[in-house]
């Protein structure tokens, strides 16, 4: 018997092949924090911070619709406790479910004029404060799931505006939300990078 063993590096998935007959392992989402993947791989490593660099998690947040029961706003400050995303909100575990922010869209949590706006136009809209003002190099927004059903045929997607110290908005990106790009990383570029950001 002759044992082998090489790896096979494919964008976004590294396997291991070893033995005869081979056993092959994927590495990405296995809980374990391998050398090579500490830049790459948020769920196994965490978010990867270059020297002299300081990530800075949201130190408050608010809401279109609150409701600190049912759909706490509170859950997007800090570290994010769920970073794997579901496609439809009905995969989301139950858990998962208490531990990430889900807009309140329910008609016992909104208000008339509340509702008639949702289903009048559909936004609903987060903002985010960082206790120090910094310029922003890169924005990560993690999901847990992207909302949408079986029968949906549009995509969901998210402006992002970040606001600098002189209470100025600037904007940063339109981007679709996709499962496959968890979390959404959107670099901070031009004018906008020259500003110390206190939300988005």
């Amino acid at each position: 018997m002759i044992d082998i063993k090489f790896e096979i590096n494919h964008p976004g998935i590294l396997l291991t092949i070893a033995g005869e007959p081979s056993l092959c392992y994927v590495h990405e989402n296995d809980g374990i924090c391998e050398p090579f993947e500490e830049r790459n791989s948020i769920v196994d490593c965490g978010l990867f911070t270059p020297k002299d660099y300081v990530d800075q998690w949201a130190s408050d947040a608010y809401a279109s619709h609150q409701d600190e029961k049912t759909c706490p706003v509170s859950m997007v400050i800090g570290e994010p406790l769920v970073k794997v995303c579901r496609p439809h909100h009905q995969e989301t575990l139950e858990s998962e479910s208490q531990l990430a922010w889900f807009p309140c869209m329910k008609n016992d949590v909104l208000q008339d004029t509340d509702m008639e706006k949702a289903h009048l136009n559909d936004r609903i809209w987060l903002k985010v404060c960082f206790s120090q003002p910094r310029m922003a190099t890169s924005l990560f927004v993690f999901l847990a799931t992207v909302g949408t059903s079986n029968g949906d045929h549009l995509k969901p997607s998210m402006t992002i505006h970040l606001g600098d110290i002189n209470g100025h908005s600037h904007f940063l990106a339109t981007s679709e939300l996709s499962c496959q790009q968890n979390p959404l990383a959107i670099n901070v570029t031009g004018k906008v990078a020259s500003h110390q950001i206190t939300y988005a």
